[in-house]
């Protein structure tokens, strides 16, 4: 997988997804409040911030699971 994604924290595991026309830097403030009690996930979605844009079809949900 070649999405860009950065992870913080520890505990369970919390997944941050972005909407369309922003990155993971949407999470920075949210993220770091987070990561005091959790593993948080933020990752750039196809297409936005240092993730490439997608050549082919995708599909969103197997990236964010993989």
């Amino acid at each position: 997988m070649d999405l860009h994604f950065e992870i913080t924290g520890n505990g369970r595991p919390v997944v941050l997804i972005h909407g369309g026309g922003t990155d993971l830097r949407q999470w920075t403030f949210l993220a770091s409040l987070l990561s005091k009690d959790y593993k948080v996930i933020a990752f750039d979605g196809r297409g936005a911030g240092k993730s490439p844009s997608p050549i082919k079809h995708v599909n969103y949900v197997d990236e964010v699971l993989d």
